[in-house]
């Protein structure tokens, strides 16, 4: 009768302890996020924003706190009422503190994670207020958010191993052997990830740029950790691995302040002078009239006497934001220069040949 006495006070006093940590922690909770408050408004940092990201994980890690310490202070709290038998048993209070452990760590790495977030945003917002028309973060960032979110997971975990015993030098001593082997296998993916990173740094294209290398030309639409994706004039999307691109000479037609045009115009070999250069003077009066056109430098001259026509460049640049652009302004300077052409009745060459015979050869019959 005794012993069920004492098994009875000590399961009493066990479940009284525990329902008081559960109790306990809701109010610590409220502590916690009011010292949240406090210290974000001295910083002047909108409360509510700071609070999204920690009131779920600081919750647990309340809740936490308290198992633990009940955990720590129960035996002793045993001991001081006359010996009474501890009804938990010893590996599972040790189970327990191994779970609280990890809940404590987990909670702590839940919200750095989540804070992350927020602190990444603060610093994006400060790359855009002192560039605004810098295009890095729009890259970069994905991966430094992916980066700083990975290595608080990594750390996090490691820490949390080392608070239940695990030797974290021994883990990770053998999950270097193990690295290098993943690192042979994996060195493509590596190098494409290094790419990447010059690509970043460089910048030779921004997402939305027209480029062309290796015979591949359209927009880039995306890039990734591991490829681009570039969309070309067929409607297609290219995948290309960025060491690939990294090691190529990228021709970046979009980055172009003002882009060339060069043309020749061959008219047939009757065309009077006069007339050519009636014709020349009117194509320059087209190019000074479009506003398009950068009307400090641009040639248009009689320039070479081919074989079948007579040959004039026609040099200009277009001061235009994109393709499309450009292909209305070549249309509608072309479309004037046929215009003039036909007014001035000027005919365009195609190639031919004039065979001129001297004299023909006398036959002689045979008697």
């Amino acid at each position: 009768m005794h012993l069920l006495g004492n098994l009875s006070l000590t399961l009493f006093l066990t479940l009284l302890v525990l329902i008081s940590a559960f109790l306990l922690g809701k109010p610590l909770n409220y502590l916690v996020c009011a010292l949240v408050r406090k210290i974000v408004n001295k910083q002047q940092i909108r409360y509510q924003v700071i609070l999204k990201h920690i009131i779920k994980p600081a919750g647990l890690m309340s809740q936490a706190f308290i198992w633990l310490m009940v955990l720590n202070f129960m035996p002793p709290f045993w001991k001081s009422l006359g010996g009474i038998p501890l009804f938990l048993s010893q590996p599972t209070e040790t189970i327990l503190m191994i779970v609280v452990k990890v809940i404590v760590g987990s909670s702590l790495v839940w919200m750095v994670y989540n804070l992350s977030d927020w602190f990444i945003e603060k610093f994006l917002n400060r790359i855009s207020s002192i560039d605004s028309h810098s295009s890095w973060q729009a890259h970069f960032m994905p991966f430094i958010t992916r980066f700083v979110k990975v290595s608080v997971i990594c750390f996090g975990s490691l820490l949390i191993l080392q608070s239940i015993g695990v030797n974290v030098l021994s883990l990770m001593a053998g999950v270097g052997l193990g690295g290098v082997a993943l690192a042979l296998a994996a060195k493509d993916s590596a190098a494409n990830i290094l790419a990447y990173l010059n690509i970043m740094i460089d910048k030779p294209f921004s997402t939305g740029d027209w480029i062309s290398f290796d015979n591949i030309e359209g927009t880039v639409i995306e890039v990734g950790l591991r490829s681009s994706k570039i969309k070309t004039f067929y409607d297609s999307v290219i995948s290309i691995p960025n060491a690939n691109i990294a090691a190529a000479n990228i021709d970046n037609l979009t980055s172009r302040k003002a882009r060339r045009i060069r043309v020749y115009l061959g008219v047939q070999y009757d065309t009077l002078p006069e007339k050519i250069e009636q014709f020349i003077e009117g194509i320059r009066e087209i190019l000074r009239s479009n506003t398009y056109v950068k009307q400090d430098y641009f040639q248009v001259y009689f320039s070479d006497l081919a074989a079948s026509e007579l040959k004039i460049i026609v040099n200009f640049f277009l001061n235009v934001p994109n393709w499309e652009i450009e292909l209305e302004q070549r249309h509608h300077i072309f479309i004037h220069i046929f215009k003039l052409a036909a007014k001035l009745k000027v005919q365009f060459a195609f190639p031919t040949q004039t065979i001129h015979v001297g004299s023909m050869p006398k036959i002689h019959s045979i008697k």
